[in-house]
């Protein structure tokens, strides 16, 4: 159960940053993995609330993720907007050592995997979100692209992996045995190829909304990939056989 006090104290935190002076009623929202989310509702505006802990995205990931959201929109795919405050700040300090991220806030539910129009809509949604993208060769603070994308695990970090109460795990050791050979032919991206992808598109960042349009959620691994390999991915992470 959250603290009230902590609900007031972040309504009390957007009226300075924002300057707001209306009535503001802030409501737990859903937990992320590295974030909590909450509602904010102010008139018939309605936010989502971002509030992390630990290091703040760095002004390089923020302005790669808004030019991200410009390119998705200008491209017909709905994503969330970012908000800044009245200081023009993106990332606004919040209580106990907290930072915050104002977004607009969208009434979604998961996509259903089932339905035979889910790949069309897909496939669609990368095309758009590929088709124009600008050449990233780096990551967003310079750094060469992380290795994490394109260097596939050791066999026996697979193998250990195999071990663990999860529910994945035994579909992970039905596949060990044949991945020796996947693995001889997976080499590195051509650099040409890089553009500003998302990286994290699974079913779990793809959700649907009211009007059923697909809307494309939490930028925070943004950076260079090859869209033919996030595709790939993609068709892995919604459709792998069971």
């Amino acid at each position: 159960m959250v603290a009230e006090g902590t609900a007031a104290g972040l309504a009390d935190v957007l009226r300075d940053a924002f300057g707001w002076s209306e009535a503001i009623a802030v409501a737990p929202g859903p937990r992320g993995a590295t974030a909590r989310i909450w509602k904010v509702t102010r008139g018939r505006d309605r936010y989502a609330l971002k509030e992390g802990r630990g290091k703040p995205p760095s002004p390089e990931a923020i302005a790669g993720e808004v030019a991200f959201v410009e390119q998705a929109a200008s491209a017909g795919v709905r994503v969330p907007r970012p908000h800044a405050d009245q200081a023009g700040r993106w990332v606004v300090p919040g209580p106990d050592d907290s930072w915050l991220r104002l977004y607009d806030w969208v009434d979604v539910h998961p996509v259903d995997l089932t339905a035979a129009s889910t790949p069309r809509a897909v496939g669609e949604l990368f095309a758009r979100l590929h088709r124009g993208s600008a050449p990233m060769p780096a990551e967003p603070d310079g750094s060469a692209p992380d290795p994490w994308y394109e260097r596939p695990p050791a066999i026996a970090e697979l193998a250990a992996a195999t071990v663990a109460d999860a529910p994945w795990s035994d579909r992970l050791s039905r596949r060990v045995a044949g991945l020796p050979a996947v693995l001889q032919v997976v080499a590195p991206s051509d650099p040409r190829r890089l553009v500003r992808c998302h990286r994290d598109l699974h079913p779990g960042n793809v959700l649907e909304d009211a009007s059923g349009a697909l809307v494309v959620i939490d930028q925070d691994d943004l950076g260079p990939a090859e869209p033919a390999r996030e595709l790939a991915r993609a068709l892995f992470d919604w459709w792998s056989d069971p």
